[in-house]
C-alpha cells in the first residue's frame, strides 16, 4: 500500500514538472516569436533615469512645456521624452540640448541600431562634501550601466557607487567579502519585451505610478 501511495506521488511530482517545462517552452517560443517577426515598427524604449535632468525634465512638465499623457507614472521611456522635446525649439536652450544629447544615447529610433541591435555604454562620477557642525567629510559616487536594445526586446544593469552607503547600518553598513563596508549595489536590473500594447518586465527599477 505504501509502495502505491509513493508511486503515485512520483507520478504526479513528475507530471507537474512536465508541466512547468512545457509551459517555460510554450512562453519561450512564443517570446522569441513575437520579438523576431512581431511589432517591428515598436523599438526597444528603456526608462530614463540620468539624475542630472530629472529637475529639468519636472520644470519643464509643471511649466507646461512639455506635454506628457501620464506625469506621474515614472521615471519616463526615452522615446515619449523624445517625441515630446521634438515639439519645443531647442536652438538657443542649452540644457534642451544636453537632454536631447543623452537621450539618443539610448534611443533606437533616432539612430540605427543595426541587425546585432545597439550597446550603450555610461559612467558618470561625482564628489561630494557634506558638513555636519565642524566637521566636513567628502562622499565618492560612480553609477556605471551598460544598455542593450534589439528591435522590441532590451535590456538593462546599473552599479551605483556611493560612500554614503557607509553610513546606512541597516542595510549597507556592513562588512562585505572583501573586507570592506559595502557601498556598492545593482540599482537597476532588467529584461524587457515591449508590445504595441502590452510589455512584458523582469527585473529592477524603482518606479512611481501615482497611486
Amino acid at each position: 500500500m505504501s509502495r502505491l501511495v509513493m508511486n503515485n506521488v512520483r507520478n504526479s511530482k513528475e507530471q507537474h514538472n512536465s508541466f512547468k517545462v512545457l509551459l517555460f517552452m510554450v512562453a519561450g517560443t512564443w517570446l522569441f516569436f513575437v520579438s523576431v517577426h512581431g511589432i517591428k515598427a515598436q523599438n526597444f524604449s528603456p526608462y530614463f533615469t540620468l539624475e542630472q535632468h530629472q529637475q529639468y525634465i519636472d520644470y519643464l512638465i509643471t511649466s507646461g512645456n512639455l506635454k506628457i499623457s501620464h506625469p506621474l507614472s515614472q521615471p519616463y521611456h526615452v522615446n515619449e521624452l523624445l517625441d515630446s522635446l521634438e515639439k519645443l525649439d531647442s536652438q538657443n536652450n542649452h540644457w534642451m540640448k544636453l537632454l536631447k544629447k543623452d537621450l539618443l544615447k539610448y534611443n533606437s529610433n533616432y539612430e540605427s541600431s543595426g541587425t546585432s541591435g545597439k550597446i550603450t555604454l555610461l559612467a558618470d562620477a561625482n564628489y561630494t562634501f557634506q558638513r555636519i557642525e565642524d566637521v566636513t567629510d567628502g562622499y565618492f559616487g560612480l553609477n556605471t550601466s551598460i544598455t542593450y536594445n534589439w528591435r522590441n526586446l532590451g535590456m538593462h544593469y546599473r552599479y551605483t557607487l556611493d560612500e554614503h552607503y557607509k553610513n546606512d547600518s541597516l542595510y549597507f553598513g556592513t562588512t562585505g567579502k572583501l573586507g570592506f563596508k559595502t557601498f556598492g549595489r545593482a540599482s537597476e536590473a532588467y529584461l524587457e519585451w515591449q508590445g504595441r500594447n502590452a510589455s512584458l518586465f523582469v527585473g529592477r527599477i524603482n518606479r512611481n505610478f501615482g497611486l
